[in-house]
């Protein structure tokens, strides 16, 4: 099965279009997708969000859970395409001061009335969508946002975790996928 799409211009911006689909199952290439990130990958992913937005950079610290201490800033994405799964971001509040401080030397005054963490965690689910599933976010089904706190987690481990700091600040990445995640 093959598809193909002419480039479209969205925002003044050309976007690409999906890569061609390989011979299987819709399911098989989703998991073979999943298969591929780990830990530093969700970093790199992180890493590369913040340097293009802002003009800062994550060091990478752990693939595993803890290390990072309390961080009550949390927003979870629920998502059913390009297969199931729960995207979970968490820091402390001074990630904030820190995306604010790098927003207003690239834009002087741009940070104001921006909830910049929030900005972050969309910009990230749009760059691992694009980069995992060779997908542009806005042809899958909205997914569902929301704060969150670790008793709204799924009932068991996260299949993927990355732990990486901003300027001192941890930023932990949790991954469900998969049926069962709770969607």
């Amino acid at each position: 099965m093959r598809s193909t799409r002419e480039c479209r211009i969205r925002n003044g911006v050309a976007v690409r279009p999906s890569t061609e689909l390989r011979e299987g199952t819709v399911d098989d290439i989703q998991m073979e997708s999943y298969r591929s990130i780990s830990g530093r990958s969700l970093h790199d992913i992180w890493n590369r969000t913040i340097d293009t937005w802002l003009g800062i950079g994550a060091e990478y610290f752990a693939d595993h859970e803890g290390g990072g201490g309390e961080m009550p800033l949390e927003r979870m994405l629920m998502f059913e395409e390009p297969s199931p799964g729960i995207l979970l971001i968490r820091s402390r509040p001074e990630i904030e001061r820190i995306l604010k401080a790098a927003l207003e030397l690239r834009c002087p005054g741009g940070s104001q009335d921006r909830d910049l963490f929030t900005e972050a965690v969309v910009r990230f689910w749009q760059k691992m969508t694009s980069n995992v599933f060779r997908m542009d976010c806005w042809d899958l089904k909205p997914a569902r946002f929301k704060t969150s706190r670790p008793a709204d987690w799924p009932h068991r481990e996260a299949g993927i975790t990355s732990l990486s700091f901003v300027e001192r600040c941890p930023v932990e990445i949790r991954l469900w996928t998969g049926r069962g995640t709770g969607l």
